[in-house]
């Protein structure tokens, strides 16, 4: 079964096409913003260690976004799946959230399943601040 090496959140990764090197830029943890706000674009990334048990397996990988649950309603969840067959000694998965809306303060809860079990979890704490003016 495929390890997991890391999973995080950020705003945005670059990989170098000629070395396969991973740059993640601005991992998010904590964020400031008027709300509502909508954040633009964060991605989930995680790097798999595969074992020689796992070559030419196919594996799900899953990520979900929870979103603070607001008073006196229900935690919204989305879920995304992609698949992968193993191929050498690493392999990296990653997923792009485009909009994610934020109407309160609180956790953004990403977490991370392969084959349909809990690997890992990220939190993004969201405060709420003042708007600036113009």
């Amino acid at each position: 079964m495929p390890k997991l090496e890391y999973f995080l959140v950020c705003e945005s990764i670059v990989v170098d096409q000629d070395r396969n090197l991973a740059s993640a830029f601005n991992i998010l943890e904590d964020i400031s913003c008027p709300i509502p706000f909508q954040i633009p674009q964060v991605v989930a990334l995680s790097t798999w260690r595969l074992q020689p048990e796992d070559q030419d397996c196919d594996f799900q990988v899953g990520f979900e976004l929870v979103l603070p649950e607001p008073k006196g309603g229900q935690e919204e969840k989305k879920k995304y799946m992609l698949n992968f067959t193993a191929k050498g000694y690493r392999q990296r998965a990653y997923f792009r959230f485009h909009g994610i809306p934020v109407n309160q303060a609180g956790d953004i809860v990403f977490n991370l399943t392969l084959n349909g079990n809990h690997i890992a979890t990220h939190v993004l704490t969201v405060h709420q601040c003042e708007a600036e003016a113009s």
